[in-house]
């Protein structure tokens, strides 16, 4: 029997033509804020989609105000993290009278330092960017001569605005916890050489410990550089890396909860308990990390905060006048099932 087709909805014509849903409300709604090319395609493809609308000559949005939002394509498919920054975004962009576009640039855009296509039929008056890009494409980006701001990134070779969580502190809080429960003996995973805060969380880790008269383990730091849609996030690549330690540590710190979740999946199918042999604490606080079991112990970042916060920065750096800034927004520590006090019987287990 064939498949009944899908009903033609905004987010199909968003996907059609690789804008946001946001676009194509204001094109249909007959709103100032989209460029007529941009509009007409938006009706085109409304109607060879089959979708109904009614039309609405609603004024209110300056186009110089609107703002390009850019990800990169390795995470443009993200249902981790990055998903509700980019919403509230969009969300406060609408009380703040503009429009928040998204688009992502893959790749080859990235090395050939291009904009996507889309952003010819939209006039912007900013641009934020979220998650990592070379600093190359960064410095592009300030060529254009708008303002320009940065998401859950800090570029050291480009002054921009950025907006991001208190990765230090926070690292510091988790890691701190543990020690409280008694762990003498925690290990670090995280990539610190591929993205500013994997490093940061590292060092917030090396503070607590230090505070408390420790220094890491090189056994039971696993930093190995791997891909950016990765991040050592995958269960069966951990798996080979613990396999390779000579014993393991009372507790895991792991640099995000993705990270953390795939090393739960890696020390289960090794025999292993959590948190009785080992305890596991991540950082992000992702959905998932309250859905498995036990629920990951980790810390809580404002992904909804900062993407407020990055429109009103980058709406405030657009009416001039202001210094370039860093802004960290602190979260909070979450306790929950996947971590308890060291049991004798963990210390020095072999992972053979």
């Amino acid at each position: 029997m064939p498949k009944t087709p899908k009903k033609a909805s905004m987010q199909m014509i968003a996907d059609r033509l690789g804008i946001s849903k946001g676009a194509v409300s204001i094109a249909l709604a007959g709103k100032t804020g989209v460029s007529d090319d941009l509009r007409d395609s938006v009706v085109r493809t409304a109607r060879e989609l089959g979708y109904r609308w009614k039309r609405n000559a609603v004024k209110g949005v300056d186009p110089a105000r609107n703002i390009l939002v850019l990800i990169p394509q390795y995470i443009s498919a993200d249902t981790f993290f990055y998903n509700e920054i980019y919403w509230s975004i969009e969300r406060e962009a609408k009380v703040r009278g503009c429009l928040a576009m998204l688009t992502s640039v893959d790749a080859e855009l990235e090395e050939r330092l291009a904009l996507p296509s889309v952003c010819k039929s939209m006039p912007f008056g900013g641009v934020i960017v979220i998650g990592v890009f070379s600093e190359a494409y960064v410095r592009m980006l300030c060529g254009l001569g708008l303002p320009v701001l940065s998401v859950d990134h800090v570029y050291a070779g480009v002054p921009v605005d950025s907006v991001v969580t208190a990765n230090l502190e926070g690292a510091c809080d988790v890691v701190s916890h543990l020690l409280t429960l008694g762990h003498r003996d925690i290990g670090y995973i995280g990539s610190v050489d591929v993205t500013a805060s994997l490093f940061e969380r590292w060092c917030g880790y090396v503070k607590a410990l230090r505070t408390h008269g420790l220094v890491p383990d090189p056994r039971h730091s696993i930093l190995q550089t791997a891909a950016l849609g990765d991040l050592l996030g995958d269960a069966e690549e951990l798996g080979a890396l613990l396999d390779a330690l000579p014993d393991h540590p009372t507790a895991w710190f792991c640099g995000g909860d993705r990270i953390a979740l795939a090393l739960t999946v890696a020390l289960k199918n090794r025999g292993l308990r959590i948190p009785e042999d080992v305890s596991v604490a991540g950082f992000d606080d992702t959905q998932a990390a309250g859905l498995v079991t036990p629920p990951l112990t980790t810390y809580r970042v404002h992904r909804d905060r900062m993407g407020v916060l990055a429109v009103d920065t980058l709406l405030a750096r657009m009416d001039g006048g202001q210094d370039v800034l860093k802004q960290a927004i602190y979260g909070e520590l979450v306790v929950r099932g996947s971590v308890c006090a060291p049991g004798s019987a963990s210390a020095g287990t072999s992972l053979a």
